[in-house]
């Protein structure tokens, strides 16, 4: 019996193997199936019918939540969840233009709307800061983020981060391109994805082109639905610093 549209497999395979270790008998291997049990099997099957589509898309969600937190594109990640647990306190550097400026302020308005217990916050000097973005040239980042020297020249956004033993990111930094990016909006595309990776959402993925993470070069100014979802997820009480791959799925999956 299949009662695919109704029930994940995996949670009917459990009731089925539960059903079978009650009807085993020792005395011997054939299984009595009661009708009465089997209408009752199929009633709660039914009464909690999940329709297959929903369950399709939780999945989508946490395998992108997945392929997101669980990775990095440059450096060493040692699949862990990552996040800030103090305020992220920005101090911004370079050639900033009034588009930039603006857009600036309204992403971290619109970020801060979608975490818990952290928030992003513009200081004026680098001292009160734990977080730079610079708006200028690869080489100028450079040399206020080392680090990331091998890697401006082929990319015209960057970010880098710095987390403790208990994978709580403390300090970091970005930058943009202002000399080598010309377009307006795909300025403030790389503002957006490289702060909100920043946050601890380190990978990109070829998955959805209308996501920020969209790895392949994209002008999109907008966070998607499923974007919102990422970053709410990661930034909610239930989700700390230091969990594995397996505990973020128990946790959203219970």
């Amino acid at each position: 019996m299949k009662l695919t549209g109704i029930i994940p497999d995996f949670v009917l395979t459990k009731l089925i193997i539960i059903f079978i270790k009650k009807q085993l008998t020792p005395k011997a291997n054939m299984l009595k199936i009661s009708s009465q049990i089997l209408l009752t099997l199929l009633f709660l099957t039914s009464c909690s019918a999940i329709p297959v589509d929903e369950i399709s898309i939780e999945e989508d969600k946490i395998n992108y939540f997945n392929e997101l937190v669980f990775g990095s594109e440059f450096g060493n990640s040692n699949h862990k969840t990552k996040k800030w647990t103090e305020d992220i306190n920005i101090f911004v550097a370079g050639e900033v233009t009034v588009d930039l400026n603006s857009e600036l302020d309204l992403l971290i308005v619109e970020i801060n709307s979608l975490i818990e217990n952290v928030k992003l916050n513009r200081v004026k000097s680098p001292n009160e800061s734990n977080y730079i973005i610079y708006f200028g040239t690869g080489e100028d980042y450079a040399k206020l983020e080392p680090n990331a020297a091998s890697y401006v020249k082929d990319n015209w956004g960057l970010f880098w981060v710095y987390w403790n033993s208990k994978n709580e990111i403390y300090k970091g930094s970005m930058y943009v391109d202002t000399i080598r990016v010309k377009s307006k909006a795909a300025r403030k595309h790389l503002l957006r994805e490289e702060l909100t990776q920043s946050l601890g959402i380190m990978n990109d993925s070829y998955k959805y082109p209308n996501s920020i993470f969209y790895q392949k070069w994209s002008k999109t100014t907008d966070y998607s639905d499923l974007d919102e979802f990422i970053i709410s997820t990661l930034y909610s009480k239930k989700i700390s610093a230091g969990m594995t791959k397996e505990k973020v799925i128990n946790i959203l999956i219970p």
